[in-house]
C-alpha cells in the first residue's frame, strides 16, 4: 500500500508539472503563438481574458476579415483587430485594420510583403485570466515555488525509494574477523 502512495504521489508530480507546461510547449511546436486580450476592442468576437492564438503567414496572403496581431504605435502596445481594407503598393501592402466593437478604423500600417505577421487562428475564452495571473509578479513566484516543491518532491521520493531498495551493509570489527590470536 505504501509503494502505490509513493508511485502515485510521483505519477501526481510529474503530471502536474507536465500540465503546467504543455499548453505552452504545444502552442510553440506547433508554430502558435498566444497573446491575451486585454481590452474590449473586439467585443463580441473576442472578449478581454481571451487568448488568440495567431500562427505566422506571408503579408500577401492577408485577406479582409482577417484578424491580425500587430504592433500599434500610437496606443504603444499589441492590437488584435480585424483587416477593414488592403492596399497593394509596389511590394508593400498598406493595411487599415478595426476593432469590431471600435466605431473608427485604426491608422494604417505598411507591411513589406515578405514579411510574416500573426494571424489569429483560435480564440481560447477565459483562459487569458488564468494567463495574466500567472504572467505577474505574484503568479511568477507562484508558478517557481510551485516548480520546485514538485523537484523537491521528486528528488525527495527517488531518494527515498533508493535507500530502502539497497540494504544498509554494516561494518564488522576487525577483531571479530580475526581467526587467530591469544587465548
Amino acid at each position: 500500500m505504501k509503494i502505490i502512495r509513493q508511485r502515485t504521489g510521483r505519477i501526481f508530480s510529474i503530471v502536474l508539472v507536465a500540465l503546467t507546461l504543455l499548453p505552452t510547449l504545444l502552442a510553440t511546436l506547433l508554430g502558435f503563438h498566444l497573446s491575451v486580450v486585454t481590452s474590449g476592442s473586439m467585443r463580441p468576437t473576442i472578449k478581454p481574458g481571451d487568448v488568440v492564438l495567431t500562427k505566422y503567414e506571408s503579408v500577401s496572403s492577408l485577406k479582409v476579415g482577417d484578424v491580425i496581431l500587430y504592433f500599434n504605435t500610437k496606443l504603444g502596445t499589441e492590437v488584435a483587430h480585424r483587416i477593414a481594407s488592403i492596399q497593394v503598393r509596389a511590394d508593400q501592402l498598406t493595411v487599415t485594420t478595426k476593432g469590431d466593437a471600435n466605431p473608427v478604423t485604426d491608422t494604417p500600417v505598411t507591411f513589406n510583403q515578405s514579411m510574416p505577421i500573426p494571424v489569429a487562428k483560435f480564440v481560447l475564452p477565459k483562459i487569458g485570466y488564468v494567463l495574466i495571473n500567472l504572467t505577474g509578479k505574484l503568479g511568477k513566484y507562484g508558478f517557481a515555488l510551485f516548480a520546485i516543491l514538485a523537484i523537491m518532491n521528486l528528488t525527495y521520493r527517488s531518494m527515498k525509494s533508493k535507500s530502502k531498495a539497497d540494504p544498509e551493509i554494516k561494518s564488522v570489527p576487525q577483531e571479530a574477523t580475526s581467526q587467530g590470536g591469544d587465548s
